[in-house]
Parts: C-alpha cells; sequence; structure tokens
C-alpha cells in the first residue's frame, strides 16, 4: 500500500490559512525534512504535495506550533489538501 500524493499551491495555503511566509516555511521545512512532504514547481509558484501518511502528522504538527492555527483550520487544511489530489493520481 503507497501513499498518493496530494498537492496545494502555497499562496492557497497562506491565504487561506492566513498563516506568513515565514510560519509556513518553518512547517513545510520540518514535513520535508521528515519525507512527509516533496516540494515541486506547478506554473510559477511553489506547491507542496504531502504523503497520505504524513496528512496526520501535519494536523500534529500544525497544533503543535506558535501560530493561530486552530481544529477548523487544521481540518481545513486536510480537507484542502485533499481535495486537489489529482484524479489520475488515485490507484
Amino acid at each position: 500500500m503507497s501513499d498518493k500524493l496530494v498537492c496545494v499551491k502555497r499562496s492557497s495555503l497562506e491565504e487561506d490559512l492566513e498563516i506568513d511566509d515565514g510560519s509556513l516555511d518553518e512547517i513545510l521545512e520540518s514535513l520535508l525534512n521528515q519525507g512527509f512532504v516533496t516540494k515541486v514547481r506547478i506554473e510559477d509558484e511553489t506547491g507542496y504535495c504531502l504523503t497520505e501518511s504524513g496528512q496526520e502528522y501535519t494536523e500534529d504538527w500544525l497544533r503543535s506550533l506558535d501560530v493561530d492555527v486552530d481544529d477548523v483550520t487544521v481540518e481545513y487544511l486536510v480537507e484542502m489538501l485533499e481535495s486537489t489530489a489529482p484524479p489520475d493520481r488515485q490507484s
């Protein structure tokens, strides 16, 4: 059973979650370093792909940060990541 990748544009994370550049960079750098996220280029924006096993970790990680991220925001992030998965990647 392999992880599916779910992708989202960086600008969507910043706007929808109202997280500033520095905080978002810290979140994503940690996920990247631990292998949960792979950084990809989407058009002219940086997008991020999250493995399915990294999804639960992301929820815990967001809650542990000193940024204002509530449960609703975390749930929204996960839903947004799931909804942006390319249909042809689902197998």
